[in-house]
């Protein structure tokens, strides 16, 4: 589950794993020409990603209810406040080193179950 919530954090381009804008958009560089509806589109999409991914989260791995979603949309939320913004090369290097290292060994355990 700790893997799983690493990817979903890399995958909603937020604020530990940014990768997606580049130094000068990090106050929002990339909506800054949207005004109004766009802009509200855009981030609601953001956040509807989020949800989304908690979402399937909790129907992935537990049984579907409301409060565990919640709680992992603020999971999410402290996550976001509590991280700093990570350097790409210090990322990519616990990702293949650790993360990549702990879902093989378990699916070679759980595939030598069956």
């Amino acid at each position: 589950f700790i893997a799983w919530l690493i990817v979903l954090l890399s995958e909603s381009n937020r604020t530990p794993c940014d990768y997606s804008e580049s130094e000068s958009e990090l106050v929002s560089g990339i909506s800054v020409e949207y005004s109004s509806v766009l802009f509200l589109v855009i981030f609601a999409c953001e956040y509807l990603i989020m949800f989304i991914f908690s979402w399937v989260s909790f129907i992935v791995f537990w049984s579907i209810n409301e409060i565990l979603i919640v709680i992992n949309l603020m999971l999410f939320v402290v996550m976001r406040g509590s991280f700093s913004r990570l350097r790409f090369d210090i990322f990519v290097s616990v990702v293949w080193n650790y993360c990549v290292v702990v879902i093989l060994v378990y699916l070679i355990c759980l595939f030598s179950l069956l």
